[in-house]
Formats: structure tokens, sequence, C-alpha cells
């Protein structure tokens, strides 16, 4: 990622294999909260989307967020998505896909071998018609959300 002077970023993606540049400039969207009442002050402006804390200073998240959004046409069009679509505009590598329903009896095999090559492993839990959705959320996982895996213990 490099990043200018003047408030532009500029991330490297990779369409389809092609490395491609994304610029976006420093702006994001923010909301703020305002009253009828004109008396009332406004409430304080908070980010929309991706946060960041701000002891760390790191915006690394909005810029690779606003860089998908971009991508992707809008804001709204990234609301909802798979680990994987964010994987391969990342990384140039093969990224393997298996499904949870399909791949039941294997998927721990599978995640233990990742771990062993050190690959990356990361898994979203979606609540479309998934039979352990209910487990899922007996474990305090939430729905509609990514994980990384970082060991197979």
């Amino acid at each position: 990622m490099n990043i200018h002077p003047n408030g532009i970023f500029e991330c490297n993606f990779y369409l389809h294999g092609i490395k491609t540049q994304i610029v976006i400039d420093d702006y994001f969207p923010f909301y703020e909260y305002t009253y009828k009442d004109k008396n009332i002050k406004p409430g304080p402006k908070a980010l929309c989307y991706a946060n960041f804390d701000p002891t760390q200073k790191n915006l690394w998240a909005l810029i690779l967020e606003k860089c998908w959004a971009k991508l992707n046409v809008s804001y709204r069009a990234i609301s909802k998505g798979l680990v994987n679509d964010a994987f391969e505009v990342l990384f140039p590598g093969p990224i393997e896909t298996y499904p949870n329903h399909i791949y039941t009896d294997k998927l721990w095999d599978i995640i233990e071998e990742a771990d062993k090559n050190d690959y990356l492993i990361c898994a979203d839990i979606e609540n479309d018609g998934d039979p352990f959705f209910h487990s899922y959320k007996a474990l305090g996982l939430v729905y509609d959300h990514a994980y990384t895996i970082i060991g197979a213990k």
C-alpha cells in the first residue's frame, strides 16, 4: 500500500490474477447524528463501516474496505460477502473453498492439513440453511461474519 502526502492511498488487488492498482482518497463515510429539535447539539460523528482503534492509528481496514467498495462500485455492494472473495483479490495464489455442509466428515482433516502446511485458514458462517447454525450460535459465533483460524488443536 502506498500513502501519498496529499491524502491518496494506492492498493494492489489481483483481478483474475492480474495485478491492478486501486487509488482512493482519504475521505471515509460517517454518520452524523442530528436532532429535529435545533436546541439539541448534534451527537458525535461515527464511521459508517470499518472502524479503527485511535490508540493504534491503523487505517488499513478502512483503506482496504474503501478500495474493495470502489472495485465493487459502492459500499452497499460489499455489505455481505465471503472470505474467499476478498482473498481472491488480495493474494495472487490459489484459493480452495470447502462448504461445511458438503465436507462435514472431512473438514477437520482438511483444516489440520492446512495448519501443518502453514496455510492461511479462514471460515465464514452463514445463516442461510446451514444445519449447524444453532451449534455455532451456542458457541458464541456470529453468523454472516468471518473468522481466522489460528491453529488446529
